[in-house]
């Protein structure tokens, strides 16, 4: 047996080679002390003060506290942004399920209303005829689209329109008109044959006569004077257009679309007040989409511009049911979160 008695100072002790090979063992005195790595953390743990300790107990609550109440928060964020967003399309359904209405009785409500154009005439349709002059149009983009099957870049043509009046021998101001997607082709062809614009006017008694400072002035609303108002005449090279349009405020860039280039011809999105500026239009000038429109060109060999899905004006990027989905998904780490921090609270209830 490799086991036997050892005797010292009177005493016995039990002696094992096995033993002697156990962590923590004394061969002087024979006895098993704990191992280093527990005696150091006991160690440790006894330095704490009871202040200490429960300072950084509570900071260590207080960080997993923080992502349960944050994606909540988020979670019930989405939920109201699903409402809003449910409200905001059925407003807009419900404008666009309205018969159109004359564009003068649409500029009239709007003179007579204090409340801004996305409350009196947002996604309102109207319908209007007069002459497009696409020499002063100008080009947003790019945007693709899928043509023959295949996506390809193009650009929304943006054109002012001068409507015509009930009254014949007069012409409103001029309004702006989202003609519809164009290829890049034709945005290229047409930079490249820009001019200016040629306007015709009927001849007027001397003293009728005012000065124009715009290049619309001659297509734009008489100006009364003493002695009555100008009259202005069409030019018939030029066919007359009717569109139906839905009146727009414009479009809300977010923070990845570059800011607009006036002066290189550059437009990314739809600023009607910088465009009006640059075409010489009044700042509140009406802004329009247009959702049908005829004249001879159009039913004849113009393919272009290819006006916009009426569909389009009733949906949005984010639609209510995927405000939902991202609800879900924050409330389901929101849980788990939960769950973590109650099991981490358990436990360090027990080791204090």
């Amino acid at each position: 047996m490799a086991a036997r008695l050892l005797r010292s100072g009177g005493r016995g002790t039990f002696y094992s080679p096995h033993l002697q090979r156990m962590p923590g063992f004394s061969s002087s005195t024979g006895a098993v002390r704990p191992a280093s790595s527990a005696a150091e953390i006991s160690a440790a743990a006894s330095t704490l003060k009871p202040e200490e300790a429960g300072k950084k107990w509570g900071l260590s609550v207080l960080v997993l506290l923080v992502p349960c109440a944050a994606t909540f928060g988020l979670g019930s964020w989405q939920l109201i942004r699903r409402e809003k967003k449910i409200e905001l399309l059925n407003f807009r359904r419900e404008r666009f399920e309205e018969d159109p209405i004359a564009l003068e009785e649409a500029l009239s409500i709007k003179s007579q209303n204090a409340e801004s154009v996305s409350d009196v005439l947002q996604y309102r349709k109207v319908h209007c005829e007069g002459i497009l002059d696409e020499s002063r149009s100008l080009f947003v983009g790019p945007r693709s689209r899928t043509l023959y099957g295949a996506a390809e870049k193009g650009y929304y043509m943006i054109t002012p329109l001068i409507c015509k009046s009930k009254d014949d021998d007069r012409v409103q101001l001029p309004v702006l008109v989202n003609q519809g997607w164009v290829p890049s082709s034709t945005r290229n062809q047409a930079l490249k044959q820009e001019q200016p614009i040629h306007v015709v006017v009927k001849s007027a008694p001397e003293e009728k006569k005012v000065k124009q400072s715009s290049w619309w002035g001659g297509w734009g609303k008489p100006q009364a004077t003493e002695k009555g108002s100008v009259v202005v005449g069409e030019d018939p090279a030029k066919p007359i257009v009717k569109v139906v349009g839905v009146i727009r405020d414009g479009e809300q860039p977010n923070m990845f679309v570059p800011n607009n280039q006036p002066d290189r011809g550059q437009w990314f999105y739809v600023d009607v007040p910088v465009m009006a500026q640059v075409m010489h239009l009044p700042p509140d000038v009406t802004y329009m989409e247009a959702v049908a429109a005829s004249s001879p060109d159009r039913e004849g060999r113009k393919k272009f511009p290819l006006l916009k899905e009426s569909d389009s004006f009733l949906k949005s990027s984010v639609m209510p049911q995927d405000h939902l989905n991202y609800a879900l998904t924050w409330y389901t780490l929101s849980a788990a979160t939960t769950f973590m921090t109650v099991k981490r609270l358990k436990s360090g209830k027990r080791g204090r």
